[in-house]
């Protein structure tokens, strides 16, 4: 009995550092959110003479109250959530990511505090992904390293209205 009660205090008192690390990375996680945060604005599809193509608008905002310094851009799999990307590092060594770098800054972009940075992509629609589901959700690197995402959207792009594309000035 005293071995059993052990073993139960033991396996529960890992239970609880587990739980207690796993509150605190979501809390920090939506923290730096709030301060940063990071939405698609709109996704729109664009008919013209060089083909269809599929525009979206990433705004990210600076509300920390002090200059920010972005390091890349990433995008999620267009599969969906759960696939991946396999990835090859400089040594030749492949390995699984749900990222892939979409737009990488060598010289860090600053945005100063209260300040927006929109940035728009774009993606070539060719006649076989018109009428299936697009998965978007994108990913910012900041410095420190810490990094804020985008909620995922569902898109098909066949439902799309067609405007044409015109950034932001």
């Amino acid at each position: 009995m005293n071995t059993l009660t052990l073993i139960l205090g033991i396996f529960s008192a890992i239970l609880l550092l587990f739980v207690l690390r796993w509150i605190v990375l979501f809390l920090r996680t939506k923290r730096h959110n709030a301060i940063f945060p990071l939405r698609i604005n709109y996704v729109r599809k664009d008919i013209s003479r060089q083909g269809t193509f599929l525009y979206l608008e990433l705004e990210m905002k600076n509300l920390s109250g002090k200059p920010v310094y972005l390091s890349e851009v990433q995008q999620r799999n267009i599969k969906g959530p759960y696939f991946t990307f396999l990835l090859q590092n400089d040594q030749g060594k492949i390995k699984r990511s749900l990222y892939e770098i979409r737009e990488a800054f060598p010289t860090k972009l600053e945005i100063k505090e209260g300040q927006s940075l929109f940035r728009y992509y774009r993606m070539n629609l060719e006649p076989s992904i018109m009428t299936i589901k697009l998965y978007l959700q994108y990913r910012v690197i900041i410095k420190n390293g810490m990094a804020t995402e985008t909620k995922g959207i569902w898109v098909i792009p066949s439902e799309l209205e067609n405007i044409p594309f015109k950034p932001r000035k």
